[in-house]
């Protein structure tokens, strides 16, 4: 796995040393969200609470850097996860 010592993150590879785009095979059990497409990202910058509600976790947010209004939400749900990280 690509460890990381964030909880909640996990890091696979390079972003840098990747050259194709292509977005991560299906995995059982988690939501792969599409966040290239537009109408995913429109729909997150509409409403990034009710998307991070709706959201199954675990989750594989790829190309979260398209939609940077999910990140304040993303980090309150770990740090609520794990407290002790968090001070």
């Amino acid at each position: 796995m690509g460890g990381s010592p964030l909880p909640g993150a996990d890091r696979h590879g390079s972003a840098q040393g990747r050259q194709d785009h292509a977005a991560p095979a299906p995995v059982p059990g988690r939501d792969v969200p599409a966040l290239e497409d537009p109408h995913v990202v429109a729909g997150i910058r509409s409403d990034p609470r009710s998307f991070m509600e709706e959201l199954r976790r675990p989750a594989i947010l790829h190309e979260i850097q398209n939609t940077p209004e999910i990140m304040a939400h993303v980090r309150t749900r770990i740090d609520a996860a794990f407290p002790s990280c968090t001070g």
